[in-house]
């Protein structure tokens, strides 16, 4: 298993299986994904990406690859590459275990949405870890590991993100809050513009356990019975929204995971309003953290106006989506976890303090231990 080593660095001993072209215009890659490219290649590959010009939104959608099934993820950054190692190790680990029928291993198609800025790090990256190769006469085709077949970085796609018009008197304080390069209005870009019709979309920190559960849900919505599947957060942590907009018991959803048919109508729907009321929140209310509660208040929103279109919005369930310590509380709950999908546990993002058992993870004392104590999130 790779998730943990450093993905741009450790030599890679498995043998490519993959050799495939036609992907999306905006990436050249004809080889990928792989667990046995060069960095040569990758660097090579990566300053083509970054020569081509930006595109309007429209040109995007027209000429994007469109394939049945795939998984796309989310990773900017200017100052380290911390979060887009998250999303390497976490489709690292989707591309060994493979998704059965939606895509066998390292045969997954798999989307990369991040920013020129982040690629531009990762490339000068390489470069140093070349040159330092090499300073050392050893040979610069050492082999690394990359899990994407796609690259889109969303700020070369003139109008795929919104801004804020105006920002009250205490609004958009955060570093780039409200602009084309918050991070938060990137991420709902991603999620509307996937270039799959059946798409996981999944936050960098995401370890997913088994295919087969995948596959299960999978098949729920190209069977049409739900359209989309997101899990209830069982608390409201995101922002402030009155009880006239949305009830305190309808929950934030967690849109960390989210598995949905990017082709129904009102799946699209929702996913274009979702990005619209990100940044419309972000200029009136100062509590908005992220965008959780836009996702919360479109969702009521348009089932209490009657706006979904015959879509169903089926619940995740938290103890297969699994995160945060709700779990130690009680051996009951701890017993409860089926988890197909561990959020931010420490498979991934290192510096937790804990990690969440897998559904097929039947020997638990080591976390039964923790049940009852003062299990902390970071």
């Amino acid at each position: 298993m790779s998730t943990g080593i450093n993905v741009f660095t450790t030599p890679i001993t498995l043998q490519q299986q993959r050799n495939t072209t036609g992907f999306n215009a905006h990436s050249p890659f004809s080889w990928a994904p792989s667990v046995n490219v060069t960095r040569h290649r990758l660097i090579s590959d990566l300053q083509a990406i970054l020569s081509q010009s930006s595109v309007n939104v429209t040109e995007y959608v027209d000429t994007r690859a469109v394939y049945s099934s795939g998984v796309t993820t989310f990773a900017v950054s200017k100052f380290n590459l911390d979060l887009l190692h998250e999303s390497v190790a976490t489709m690292t680990r989707i591309q060994e275990m493979g998704l059965g029928q939606f895509g066998m291993p390292w045969n997954v198609h798999a989307t990369l949405f991040t920013s020129s800025d982040t690629m531009n790090a990762l490339l000068q990256k390489l470069k140093v870890d070349n040159a330092q190769k090499l300073s050392e006469e050893e040979s610069d085709d050492e082999a690394v590991v990359w899990p994407f077949d796609n690259i889109v970085m969303l700020d070369r796609i003139d109008g795929a993100v919104l801004s804020v018009d105006s920002c009250c008197e205490k609004c958009c304080r955060k570093p780039d809050q409200g602009s084309r390069m918050d991070k938060w209005n990137l991420k709902c870009a991603a999620v509307r513009y996937s270039p799959y019709k059946l798409t996981m979309y999944l936050d960098s920190d995401v370890y997913v356990c088994d295919s087969d559960g995948v596959q299960e849900y999978f098949e729920k919505i190209k069977s049409n019975e739900c359209g989309m599947y997101i899990s209830s957060d069982g608390q409201n942590g995101g922002g402030h929204l009155e009880e006239d907009v949305v009830p305190k018991l309808f929950y934030e959803r967690n849109t960390g995971v989210m598995m949905y048919n990017a082709e129904d109508e009102g799946v699209r729907k929702i996913m274009e309003l979702y990005g619209k009321k990100y940044v419309e929140q972000v200029g009136k209310n100062p509590s908005i953290g992220h965008d959780q509660p836009a996702m919360r208040e479109v969702l009521y929103g348009m089932e209490q106006r009657g706006e979904l279109m015959g879509t169903k919005v089926c619940e995740l369930p938290r103890n297969v989506h699994c995160r945060g310590v709700w779990p130690f509380k009680t051996k009951r709950s701890l017993e409860s976890l089926e988890c197909v999908f561990t959020h931010g546990d420490n498979r991934i993002r290192q510096r937790r303090k804990f990690k969440l058992p897998c559904r097929r993870d039947r020997e638990r004392e080591e976390y039964r231990a923790l049940v009852g104590t003062e299990v902390k999130w970071e």
